[in-house]
């Protein structure tokens, strides 16, 4: 987590994103427990305190055991994680499927955010995204015109734009901003917009 952490620093971020290793939660459950219990030394070392978060990385979290998944967040949030990412990582859970998960989890944490990000290999990242919303994700991971990897991700457009109409408030986002961004990303990309 060292050099996310001194990058943050020399940028003046006012956070890191900090995966102990690569947090893939089909590898097994104590190499995963293991390997966020080992995180706390950095929280502890001034990481929290100089970059006020940490956030952990669920990859493949849609296609492990619930329950090894809940235990994933309560100690995450034992070992101080801001942030834990909810990763759809093969992009194939249902809209209902992702809220059941997303509002299991938010039940059982009092301090830590939940995130979620969704690959498009289905066609439901957005759809995903605003149940995870509903289901009471504090955030959401998305990229301009939803290219990602594969099949892409949860559209920024679209959810900033969800967001707007159906949850006046919930963003400061300037989507005037939008149409420029996404013409200058299809341009440089070569992707055109749908």
């Amino acid at each position: 987590a060292r050099p996310q952490v001194e990058e943050a620093l020399v940028l003046g971020q006012a956070r890191a994103d900090v995966v102990p290793g690569e947090v893939v939660l089909s590898h097994g459950r104590d190499l995963v427990v293991d390997g966020l219990v080992h995180a706390e030394p950095h929280v502890e070392a001034g990481v929290v305190v100089i970059l006020h978060r940490v956030y952990v990385g669920a990859q493949d979290a849609t296609r492990c055991d619930f329950d090894f998944l809940k235990s994933f967040v309560i100690e995450a949030e034992k070992n101080k994680v801001s942030r834990v990412r909810i990763a759809d990582t093969v992009g194939f859970s249902s809209p209902s499927e992702i809220h059941k998960m997303i509002e299991g989890l938010v039940s059982v944490l009092s301090s830590t955010v939940i995130e979620f990000h969704g690959h498009n290999d289905f066609g439901m990242a957005t759809a995903n995204a605003v149940s995870a919303i509903e289901a009471g994700a504090m955030a959401v991971s998305a990229t301009v015109c939803g290219i990602g990897e594969r099949a892409g991700n949860t559209a920024l457009e679209e959810i900033a734009l969800w967001l707007v109409l159906k949850k006046p408030g919930s963003t400061s986002m300037k989507t005037e901003f939008l149409k420029k961004i996404c013409t200058k990303v299809s341009e440089a990309s070569g992707i055109p917009i749908p």
